[in-house]
């Protein structure tokens, strides 16, 4: 009678050994949520101690990689910190862990991965779009400063070239026309020629001919200067030796608080 006592509760012992053992590996839900890494994660959970939570759901992983139940954990607490890519690993192994159970994943889940996956693509998508724009802003700048330098330039050439008369001929000087020959060819006439009268001679060298006139002194060459980012009026001046005032008087209607950049300036003689 001893004897069959004692082989029953050796057999009971051992099936709970059994069960137990089974259930862990096994990878049930009532085992993994009785894992103590789990347990503890859960308490700090709670707590609000989020660091502490997501130590103890990876330690219940790495316990038992099967573990639905600290992946999902895991999962939320990513979900919770914006931390997408963590979160969307963690849930969609959840679900592969599920489906090996033959059991169905729960519909939040499959909503919580579809949003991780929605913020991961817009992502992503808003930093290829920032730097498509930022190539496309500095091809425009580039253009912009080729075309205010060519303005520039233009701008410098056409204040200093000189002004044309109404034939089209430069005013600062020309050919005198020529006298036609009896045969044909042409003789060129003297600006001022002049007749020698009885008791004249011819002028001796070094004495000045009265008939001629002086040659005029050449216009001194116009100067200008093309505005640029913060000059003002009285640092162009300075630059160039001159006071303000003249400057002013050489560009009227100049605004000293309004100089646009690119204007092209009269530059006065000192």
């Amino acid at each position: 009678m001893g004897g069959i006592l004692r082989k029953s509760v050796a057999l009971g012992l051992l099936a709970v050994l059994v069960w137990s053992g089974c259930d862990r590996m096994g990878g049930s839900p009532g085992a993994e949520e009785r894992e103590a890494n789990y347990i503890a994660g859960q308490n700090f959970r709670i707590q609000h101690q989020l660091d502490k939570a997501i130590d103890s759901f990876e330690q219940a992983v790495l316990v038992n990689p099967s573990s639905a139940a600290a992946h999902l954990a895991l999962a939320d607490l990513f979900f919770q910190r914006s931390a997408f890519i963590n979160s969307a690993y963690h849930y969609n192994r959840h679900q592969q862990l599920l489906e090996r159970r033959g059991q169905k994943p729960d519909s939040t889940v499959a909503g919580r991965l579809e949003a991780c996956e929605l913020q991961l693509a817009l992502k992503y998508s808003q930093q290829l779009s920032r730097q498509q724009t930022d190539t496309e802003l500095e091809v425009l700048r580039r253009q912009l400063a080729e075309k205010d330098s060519t303005i520039q330039r233009l701008q410098a050439e056409l204040l200093l070239r000189p002004a044309l008369g109404p034939s089209g001929i430069g005013t600062s000087g020309g050919t005198q026309p020529t006298a036609p020959q009896a045969n044909g060819l042409t003789n060129p006439v003297p600006s001022n020629p002049t007749v020698p009268t009885s008791g004249q001679g011819t002028t001796r060298s070094g004495e000045s001919n009265p008939g001629t006139t002086p040659e005029r002194p050449r216009a001194p060459t116009p100067r200008s200067h093309v505005v640029r980012s913060g000059e003002t009026p009285a640092a162009i001046a300075r630059k160039y030796g001159v006071s303000t005032r003249a400057l002013l008087a050489a560009n009227p209607g100049l605004s000293p608080t309004r100089m646009k950049v690119g204007t092209v300036l009269r530059i006065p003689t000192p």
